[in-house]
């Protein structure tokens, strides 16, 4: 009679859905993070721009220096001239809020580049009122809630579901094939000594 050696390669199976899982599912996270990127308003300055924020946290200010817009297309320098003003200010209080300074990042996406002017830290829900002045033509700006530490994080959840499920698959196969490979050899002992 035949013996079936244990543990049957059907568990190699779940390994193979440990890494689809794992994989997968850390892609699929971040596809569904990036697609739901918070978009921001998107306006030429200098003018005065009104901002009804309802989820207080960070904002971010950029300035899209490579961007078709409205039909017209923007070539500008990356840094803005010295005499650029800027002020957030909420319409309720009169509170200015300060402007943090920019990390410098950039963003590039197909024919459109943008850096970071800076971020303000706006600590609760209202109406706020962005005013630009100092500028001698037109930029195109843009301001919305900040998505770096929510695009960071998913990146990094990314990277720890893939890395579980790549290791987690390799852990399952060794332990499977070294225990299949110990029965193997006990019942070729046991074969032997009868």
């Amino acid at each position: 009679m035949k013996q079936e050696i244990r543990p049957s390669l059907s568990w190699l199976l779940l390994a193979a859905i440990v890494f689809v899982v794992g994989a997968g599912g850390g892609t699929a996270l971040l596809v569904t993070k990036i697609i739901d990127l918070p978009k921001g308003k998107t306006f030429i300055v200098p003018s005065t721009q009104t901002f009804n924020i309802d989820r207080p946290g960070t904002h971010t200010l950029w300035h899209d220096y490579r961007i078709t817009f409205k039909g017209k297309v923007y070539n500008k320098p990356e840094e803005l001239p010295d005499q650029a003003t800027i002020t957030l200010e909420n319409e309720q209080t009169g509170e200015v809020i300060p402007m943090s300074e920019s990390w410098h990042s950039t963003v590039t996406s197909g024919q459109h580049e943008k850096t970071e002017i800076g971020s303000y830290n706006i600590e609760q829900a209202g109406t706020y009122v962005l005013s630009v002045t100092g500028l001698d033509d037109e930029h195109v700006f843009s301001f919305g809630r900040s998505y770096l530490k929510g695009l960071i994080g998913a990146i990094l959840a990314c990277v720890v579901l893939s890395l579980l499920g790549v290791f987690g698959a390799i852990a399952i196969v060794i332990v499977v094939l070294v225990a299949r490979s110990r029965n193997k050899r006990r019942m070729a002992d046991r074969a032997i000594g009868m």
